[in-house]
């Protein structure tokens, strides 16, 4: 079977066509070839997991026929063995970067919830609408505030990366109430969720008087 051309990066389609994970797993590839597809594995997870998967398969008909590797037609040179020995490193190596890749965020309990210090303030301004603001939340890179009325009835959902948010009349119930539902989630740019606070029940104070 003709093998790739180690010259141009492989593409998925072209593994498929020249049965690539087949003759990788069982060292029928050569040197340039196999190196060629170990630098597709680097970046395709289709691919990877097909290798672990005919690993897995040859192994468990090894086990089962432990005769099935002799034969001419079976046989296996020095090479083939060097390369499934090489798959094998390989398999182990990239399932702990790929889950060293993908670590979950932080679960809910180590979420800081109700924290100390977050207080959100709510002023109404004087062409209408309202100024929401809150501290700042070290290592935040983005915050989301839920806005409900005092019953629950959701009314917004924003997210800004300041530690601000003007709200416009068309925005609020009229007329505005005395008090509003207000929580607050703080992110960094990973996307852990640092700070989940409320909700609490924010009073909507007047504007200061003009001068």
């Amino acid at each position: 079977m003709k093998e790739a051309d180690v010259g141009n990066p492989l593409s998925c389609d072209a593994v498929d066509m020249q049965d690539t994970v087949s003759l990788y797993v069982s060292g029928r590839l050569s040197e340039d070839a196999a190196a060629a597809f170990e630098q597709h594995l680097e970046s395709c997870e289709r691919c990877w997991g097909e290798v672990q998967l005919a690993l897995q398969v040859r192994a468990a008909r090894r086990e089962t026929h432990p005769s099935a590797g002799n034969g001419t037609r079976r046989a296996v040179s020095m090479w083939a063995g060097m390369a499934l020995a090489a798959a094998c490193v390989l398999a182990v190596a990239g399932s702990v970067w790929y889950t060293a890749r993908r670590q979950p965020v932080a679960p809910a309990e180590e979420v800081t919830r109700g924290a100390s210090g977050i207080q959100i303030t709510a002023s109404r301004l004087s062409q209408g609408g309202i100024q929401v603001t809150w501290p700042v939340v070290d290592g935040a890179s983005r915050y989301r505030l839920v806005v409900s009325l005092v019953d629950g009835t959701p009314l917004l959902t924003r997210d800004t990366g300041r530690v601000e948010l003007t709200l416009a009349p068309a925005d609020l119930p009229t007329p505005l109430p005395a008090s509003l539902l207000m929580e607050l989630r703080a992110e960094n740019a990973l996307g852990t969720r640092l700070v989940d606070h409320g909700p609490t029940t924010v009073p909507v104070s007047d504007p200061p008087p003009s001068p």
